[in-house]
């Protein structure tokens, strides 16, 4: 089986698992693979079509929501 890869992609508003730069995660695919490769710290990921991590945090992906609550005091005039 020969190498195929298709044209590199960039993920817009990706954010990269291991140094945290945003968009600057590019994704494409080699034979059966997908790879997402960030081109500011070099960390490549091999994603399989079975396995795939987590989806990436991007600028839209929705915030945890916080487990501490916070007191608000009133004060009356």
């Amino acid at each position: 089986m020969s190498d195929r890869k298709t044209p590199k992609r960039f993920i817009a508003g990706a954010v990269c698992t291991a140094c945290g730069e945003q968009d600057r995660t590019q994704m494409y695919h080699a034979d059966t693979r997908v790879i997402r490769e960030c081109v500011a710290c070099g960390h490549t990921e091999t994603l399989d079509n079975l396995g795939q991590p987590g989806e990436l945090q991007t600028r839209v992906s929705p915030k945890p929501a916080a487990d501490e609550a916070t007191v608000v005091k009133i004060i009356e005039p």
